[in-house]
């Protein structure tokens, strides 16, 4: 598809390394991984709100979320959860209890939810951000979480240990009182490497790095809908979202976002070209209008840029660099 704008370059947009990326409809935050800084956009227009600078970013952010009404951010050096106020991206509180090596973090306006690499789940009050517990322990199967994802009435966690490559598994757990609800495993699930996880709130979809697949999975029980893959898929997925009815899925290596239907997983577009601007896209983030992609090619320092996508058709709104 041809390019429906410009690039548009500012100095101002401070994305160094960005990585993560989430959009709330109304602003649209980038954690920057090399600048330790999150920037603001409007998700109306792209345009710069402010880059936010804090101690708390200073060694480096692995994730961010938004709930609309907060902004949930998770560093590892040192390891921090930092609030920001969504309407304003001033900073709320810095929380440190309970954090190690957060590797991911989601919340669903009532609850906010850590993974931590060191193998468990630390959850806050998302209206105060008062600690409630960590989840850990043999039954939960928390190896090495990296990914985490909450759909209000479960959170699912997708646990790889790439040090060993073992884990290859999700963690089910009740969203209201922290209890396991089941570990999901077993090689019909096609789980290897799974790094990113979603959910619309009908389908649960983890990403398979190193299976270039995507699992789906039914909210209500957790079965297995089916494991999605194939050369047409393009994939060597980096990143996803779902926006309930179109799932958008980064391929870092190919260069490409992958874009396939909610509810048939059949193939829509696989969307690639010069003037999408994509460098080692790596997270993805849709609010059902936007599509949201960050660029960064951390061998050769590339990319440093965010491409905006139209929800609708897949065309190319703009490519924000700076």
């Amino acid at each position: 598809m041809a390019s429906q704008s410009a690039v548009v370059t500012r100095s101002t947009y401070g994305f160094k390394g960005p990585t993560a990326v989430d959009s709330d409809g109304k602003h649209v935050w980038v954690a920057n991984y090399v600048g330790n800084t999150v920037t603001e956009l409007l998700a109306s227009t792209g345009g710069l709100v402010k880059v936010i600078k804090g101690s708390s970013f200073k060694g480096g952010i692995n994730d961010l979320t938004s709930d609309g009404k907060h902004v949930w951010v998770v560093s590892f050096a040192p390891s921090t959860l930092t609030e920001l106020l969504a309407s304003s991206g001033a900073l709320v509180k810095v929380i440190t209890h309970g954090i190690a090596d957060p590797e991911a973090v989601t919340s669903d306006g009532k609850h906010v939810w850590v993974a931590n690499e060191v193998g468990w789940v630390t959850e806050f009050v998302a209206s105060t951000g008062a600690f409630v517990r960590i989840i850990k322990g043999s039954k939960y199967q928390l190896s090495a979480p990296v990914a985490i994802r909450s759909d209000h009435r479960h959170v699912w966690v997708a646990n790889y240990n790439y040090q060993n490559n073992t884990g290859n598994t999700v963690t089910e757990i009740s969203a209201s009182t922290g209890a396991l609800v089941q570990v999901i495993k077993g090689s019909s699930y096609g789980f290897n490497a799974p790094r990113a996880i979603t959910s619309d709130g009908t389908y649960v979809y983890v990403m398979n790095t190193q299976g270039n697949s995507i699992t789906r999975l039914t909210t209500r029980e957790g079965y297995l809908v089916n494991v999605i893959k194939g050369p047409r898929y393009d994939f060597n997925p980096t990143g996803i979202s779902s926006d309930g009815t179109a799932v958008w899925v980064s391929n870092h290596s190919t260069n490409s976002v992958t874009e396939f239907d909610a509810t048939t997983s059949l193939l829509i577009n696989v969307l690639n070209g010069s003037s999408y601007g994509f460098d080692d896209p790596q997270g993805v983030s849709s609010d059902g209008t936007h599509v949201w992609v960050t660029n960064w090619n951390s061998i050769t320092n590339g990319g440093n840029s965010v491409t905006e996508i139209s929800a609708k058709t897949g065309a190319l709104v703009q490519v924000l660099k700076g």
